[in-house]
């Protein structure tokens, strides 16, 4: 059976509160309690028997004294204190029947890191075959994920195209911790976001921090994130002394854009004549935006942009891209 810990475990606060000593029964229990895991939902308490047996192979001497510290510190729970836990992981065991007895005690949120029996026996490629195919089957739960994230990547803001089968941006949806196969067999919410397939494939089967990437809050967009589009560059600064004939006193002088964009391709690439790129921008129909209707791509384009209209509730997630 194999154990599952954070390799940063004695980093963590509660940890470093527990003590040394503490920290070693935490962990010989986890051993013991993974070796007797029954794989129906029991896994996560340690019996009076595993606490002696723990302590025994660590050479923790004062064993009930240990075992408070780790409930002190919100590590471990009685059956009285598990109650009040608020970690929908510890509500699941309690919902699925768990019980702790006297002298026992319970792995705080046990299920989020560990597997069962029967998930243990399973490669872990497959387990994950089969979480991503349960998703494309969730339409409720693709729906909740699109009425979040829209469709912008929640790791660089930029719009996708779930139409778009081969590209950079096309949509997918991204599992952010690939190793995570609870609750919802994987497929909670909170750990399914929004990707472009470029993102997707960056990040591989790594967590968004083991990958040296950032994920990003709800509604995101790539604009967004640069805090002065235009620069130092004076032509792309609003005009201080009034604006122009025509344009408001904070949008930047047209033709001093274009200008630009055609010298040095700042923003939306070099100038071209035909269709603009139209896959920048939050989807309003005006300047960079790009959707699916009429705008203007590159600056001194005219083409139709290429960015997805809204979603609809028509939508079929079936064939959709799940990593």
């Amino acid at each position: 059976m194999w154990v599952k810990t954070s390799d940063q475990f004695h980093k963590h606060p509660k940890a470093r509160a527990a003590g040394k000593e503490a920290r070693a029964l935490w962990r010989g229990a986890l051993e013991e309690v993974n070796a007797s895991n029954d794989g129906k939902g029991s896994g996560g308490v340690v019996t009076e028997v595993i606490l002696r047996d723990a302590a025994y192979f660590e050479e923790i001497d004062n064993v009930d004294e240990t075992a408070k510290r780790l409930v002190k510190v919100g590590l471990w729970h009685t059956a009285a204190g598990i109650k009040k836990c608020t970690s929908e992981y510890c509500q699941q065991f309690l919902a699925g029947g768990g019980k702790i007895g006297p002298g026992e005690y319970y792995f705080h949120d046990y299920y989020e890191w560990q597997l069962t029996t029967d998930q243990s026996k399973i490669p872990i490629a497959r387990m994950r075959a089969n979480r991503a195919k349960a998703l494309t089957r969730w339409r409720e739960r693709c729906q909740e994920i699109l009425e979040r994230d829209g469709t912008l990547c929640r790791y660089c803001g930029r719009r996708v195209n779930f139409l778009d089968k081969r590209g950079a941006l096309g949509g997918t949806y991204d599992h952010v911790d690939p190793d995570k196969f609870a609750p919802d067999g994987g497929n909670a919410l909170a750990d399914v976001v929004v990707a472009c397939r470029e993102c997707n494939g960056r990040k591989g089967d790594r967590t968004p921090e083991e990958a040296g990437m950032a994920l990003l809050p709800p509604g995101t967009t790539a604009l967004s994130l640069v805090s002065d589009p235009y620069g130092s560059d004076p032509d792309l600064t609003p005009a201080k002394n009034g604006p122009s004939p025509g344009l408001t006193g904070t949008e930047p002088d047209l033709a001093s854009r274009a200008r630009h964009a055609r010298d040095s391709g700042h923003r939306s690439g070099r100038a071209k004549s035909g269709p603009g790129s139209g896959q920048v921008g939050d989807g309003s129909g005006a300047g960079l935006s790009g959707p699916g209707g009429a705008g203007d791509g590159a600056v001194a384009g005219s083409g139709a942009g290429s960015g997805p209209g809204p979603v609809s509730a028509e939508t079929e997630f079936d064939d959709r891209e799940v990593s």
